[in-house]
């Protein structure tokens, strides 16, 4: 009967990863296309790669905090 438990811990893994993964990736996505739209080359990747650090790592602490706070059970 825990299958479906599991299955779902497994989905809930799966999105934190994919969650994160985006977070990093996205702001330098967006500052490539700005600086191939506008020709600003390289200054709006430098800004969307300095975000996506920033956010992710803000992101990476949020989920361990939270990980961490329920591992601990409640008070």
């Amino acid at each position: 009967m825990d299958q479906p438990r599991e299955s779902a811990e497994q989905f809930r893994s799966a999105a934190r990863i994919y969650q994160l993964v985006s977070e990093f990736v996205a702001p330098i996505v967006v500052g490539l296309l700005v600086d191939w739209g506008f020709g600003t080359k390289p200054w709006a990747t430098l800004v969307g790669t300095l975000a996506g650090i920033a956010l992710g790592g803000f992101q990476v602490s949020r989920i361990v905090r939270k990980m961490s706070e329920s591992d601990r059970g409640p008070k």
